[in-house]
């Protein structure tokens, strides 16, 4: 394939994203078979074949049709997507009831969270994975009221005294035995930083903003994030992820969803959530997320929380479009990545150095990080992790 040729298929994939959340009516054109392979493959590769197909029927709609077997296949996985999110949905609410049970708050971190902010035309075929949630101890305090305890080994305790099975911990989560077949992680932090300034202020915040996201109760019988702390959030799992292995389309549509639910709720004044992408250090990387969001999702710039930067905005989109899901199709170095622990180690490095000149901060403070973990788990007796 050469050059021209993969642009314009990149093109008419962005041109389809469009497509997707309603921006654009239709392609404009009818792509060929080839092209609709191509859209579907990349479809695949973002985890969006769910929602890809209400774009697939939107094209249909106009008389652009897919190939009749690829559409009938597409119509399948988005199907099993919906209902397997009408299962996660319950099973959010099961865990809820469980755990509020045994004394313990929690709510739903990413997943099924998002959902409520997606179109009711598109929500249920977003597609899932695991199910996050952040978990703290309710109990007495000095006074007469209640209080949350957030310390990580009391967590634990209580978890497997009413009988969850923990069967890893790290930093941020622990990871039980899947439930009635579902993965399933639970936070005692949020997430994390590298920089150990940014880790702190970043656990401080959301403790102060957790009470009001365990007591945000949605339709679906469990609590979620508010929209206010669900910006910075998801801003933050994005950049954890991009100095990681990467993000796809799915993490940026997350996000485009959010931003437009919050700006509908509480984004009058915005003065509150930029001060605080500032104190955690985001800025650099929320001017990369705002140009993405306005180049690829044709967002209104009105809702931009920081001034769009074209050159790390660039550069953010090319690596999310050639890695796609959390950037588990990148084939760069693909050898290297996935070449045992000491080679997928310095491809760590590589890529976070390549990272060093967008983000110093954060990206000079990942190598000690991975120090200060192995550390913090063998001095715990844990089992070390990749």
């Amino acid at each position: 394939m050469n050059g021209n040729k993969e642009y314009s298929l990149q093109t008419a994939f962005l041109r389809f994203v469009l497509v997707i959340i309603g921006a654009r009516g239709c392609m404009g054109y009818t792509p060929d078979d080839a092209e609709w392979e191509y859209l579907y493959a990349q479809c695949k590769l973002h985890s969006l074949l769910g929602v890809g197909f209400a774009g697939v029927e939107r094209c249909h709609g106009k008389g652009e049709r897919c190939p009749l077997a690829l559409r009938q296949k597409w119509m399948a996985k988005a199907l099993r997507i919906k209902a397997c999110n009408h299962r996660l949905n319950m099973l959010c609410a099961e865990l809820d009831g469980l755990l509020t049970a045994g004394g313990l708050r929690c709510c739903v971190l990413k997943g099924q969270s998002h959902m409520a902010y997606y179109p009711q035309w598109l929500a249920a075929y977003r597609q899932a994975g695991d199910i996050d949630l952040y978990v703290a101890l309710e109990q007495k305090g000095d006074g007469n009221g209640k209080c949350l305890v957030h310390d990580m080994d009391t967590i634990l305790h209580r978890l497997r005294d009413i009988g969850v099975d923990v069967t890893k911990v790290l930093y941020h989560h622990a990871v039980a035995s899947p439930y009635k077949g579902v993965e399933l992680e639970l936070h005692y932090r949020p997430l994390f930083f590298h920089s150990p300034v940014r880790n702190r202020r970043m656990q401080a915040w959301f403790k102060r903003h957790a009470a009001e996201c365990l007591d945000n109760r949605t339709e679906g019988g469990f609590a979620a994030l508010t929209a206010n702390v669900n910006v910075i959030y998801i801003m933050s799992h994005l950049y954890l992820h991009h100095l990681g292995s990467g993000v796809g389309l799915r993490q940026l549509m997350d996000f485009y969803y959010v931003l437009a639910g919050w700006h509908e709720a509480d984004g009058k004044d915005a003065t509150a959530v930029t001060d605080t992408i500032g104190w955690l250090g985001m800025t650099a990387f929320s001017r990369a997320l705002m140009w993405v969001l306005c180049h690829v999702f044709d967002m209104q710039e009105s809702w931009c929380l920081s001034c769009p930067d074209a050159g790390r905005g660039k550069r953010l989109l090319e690596d999310m479009l050639a890695g796609g899901n959390f950037g588990q199709g990148d084939m760069r170095l693909w050898g290297m990545r996935h070449g045992g622990w000491l080679r997928h180690g310095l491809w760590k490095l590589y890529r976070v150095a390549g990272l060093v000149g967008d983000y110093p901060e954060e990206a000079l403070s990942e190598p000690p990080f991975r120090v200060f973990h192995l550390l913090w788990r063998t001095g715990r007796g844990l089992k070390k992790s990749r």
